[in-house]
Parts: structure tokens; C-alpha cells; sequence
């Protein structure tokens, strides 16, 4: 292009993105071109990126150009992933079994026969009416009590940080730079953070039973939920990016650095 003009109002940004610039006049105007705003910090789980490679060529330049090679601090790390599924459940409570005798004369009225009505005892009621001033019944025996939910196992490790960008190469050629006063920084992206551990798994839930005394249930104690596990570990620390190469080389000047 013949003429390239950069306003103080605002800055030109690159994000990252290779950028050369060529023009017979570059005028900065005071000026700030930058590869990404102060602070820029990648997505969760994703590393920083580069500055990238700016390049500026000349014949002519004039003006106050600050150019500020940045490369994006890394993402952070996201959560341990959760577990799919809880612990394993526990057993239920055994049954038991509900045994009644009598224990007053004709206590007890046979609904299919009279000769039933002998018996002193029962196991089993389903066949008779039960005079409630002349019968006992009770469990015998009682029901296994219910098995607990297992405990859950430990969280996840935390997914790690990510790396900072490097700063990116800077390369600046000017032929007659008598009106041109150019100041360049660079700075690397910092490491993001780890991520914290996951949840513990869910314990199991208890096995089902009874929770109160009840006339006639004759199953066993209901048991409790498992623990949940423990919190996982953090993930691993990042490194920070790099500061990469600059080269400023003015004719007219008789500069010519590179750092």
C-alpha cells in the first residue's frame, strides 16, 4: 500500500493472527499496536496462544508507534470430571416371619373348616380369624437387617492448567525513520491454574427394611447411604510461554537491534 495510517484513538490488535505491513509511508500518529489486550486469558482448558509474527516494512516513517508483544496467558483447568454412577447399593432387609398362638379356648374360628379350631398354634394365618383378646403373635424369627450403601471411591484429578502463549517475533525495517520514534515490549502469557479435584463418588443407597416398629412387620432394620468419597487431587501446574525475538532496524538511524 502507499500509505498506511495508525490513529492514537484506538489500538490495533492482532490477537494472535500474523500481520505484515507494508507501505511506502507508515504514519503512527501515536498509535499502539498490540497483539492481545492486557490480561487476555485463554478458555478452560485451552493454552494461551502466540503473539504471532508482526512484521512492519517502510520506505518512510514518522510519528510515535508503541508496540506491545503479548502472548495470552494459558486457560485454567476445569473440575475433575464427576463420577457416572453411584457406589453400590446395599442388600435389602430379609423378610422374617410372623408367628401367632393362640391362647384362649376356641380362640380361634376356622373360615374353611371347624376341626382347625383344635390346633394350639399356627404358622401361618391366612386360613383363620383371629379373636385379638386370645391371640399372641410375634416375629420369629426377625429379618437380617438391611447392608449399608458402600462408600464412594475418591473424586477425579482435576484436568490441568494450560500453558501461557509466547510473546511472538517482532520485525520493524524502516529506510528514512528521522521523524519516527518506535518503543517495543514484550511479555510472555502466565501458566492458567489448575483445576480443582472432582467430587467424591456418591455412596450407595442403603438397603431397604423397616425404619419404626410396626405390629406384624417382621422385616428387618432399613440401612443407611454409603459416604461420598473423598475430593479428588488438583490437577497438574503449566509453564508460562516465552519471550521471542525482536528486530528493529532503521537506516536513517543507524539502528539496528535485536533482542
Amino acid at each position: 500500500m502507499n500509505r498506511f495510517f495508525l490513529s492514537k484513538d484506538a489500538p490495533l490488535t492482532t490477537n494472535g493472527h500474523d500481520l505484515e505491513i507494508v507501505a511506502n509511508l507508515f504514519s503512527a500518529e501515536g498509535g499502539v499496536i498490540q497483539t492481545f489486550s492486557s490480561g487476555s486469558k485463554a478458555n478452560l482448558d485451552t493454552d494461551g496462544a502466540s503473539g504471532g509474527n508482526l512484521t512492519i516494512k517502510s520506505e518512510t516513517a514518522r510519528g510515535d508507534l508503541k508496540i506491545y508483544m503479548r502472548g495470552q496467558n494459558g486457560g485454567d483447568g476445569s473440575k475433575g470430571p464427576a463420577h457416572q454412577s453411584r457406589a453400590q447399593d446395599g442388600a435389602g432387609a430379609g423378610a422374617g416371619h410372623l408367628f401367632c398362638e393362640c391362647t384362649g379356648k376356641n380362640c380361634l374360628v376356622s373360615k374353611t373348616s371347624s376341626s382347625v379350631a383344635k390346633h394350639n398354634s399356627l404358622n401361618s394365618i391366612d386360613n383363620f380369624s383371629l379373636n385379638p383378646l386370645g391371640s399372641f403373635c410375634s416375629c420369629d424369627p426377625l429379618g437380617q437387617n438391611a447392608i449399608a450403601g458402600a462408600n464412594g471411591v475418591k473424586g477425579n484429578k482435576g484436568n490441568p492448567a494450560r500453558t501461557g502463549g509466547n510473546s511472538g517475533q517482532l520485525k520493524v525495517f524502516i529506510n528514512d525513520g528521522r521523524e519516527f520514534f518506535v518503543e517495543s515490549e514484550s511479555s510472555y502469557g502466565l501458566a492458567g491454574s489448575p483445576g480443582g479435584g472432582g467430587d467424591g463418588q456418591p455412596g450407595g443407597f442403603g438397603g431397604s427394611g423397616k425404619r419404626e416398629n410396626k405390629a406384624r412387620d417382621c422385616r428387618g432394620w432399613a440401612a443407611g447411604d454409603g459416604a461420598p468419597g473423598p475430593t479428588g487431587d488438583p490437577g497438574d501446574y503449566s509453564i508460562n510461554g516465552q519471550i521471542e525475538m525482536t528486530c528493529i532496524h532503521i537506516a536513517s538511524e543507524n539502528r539496528n537491534d535485536c533482542f
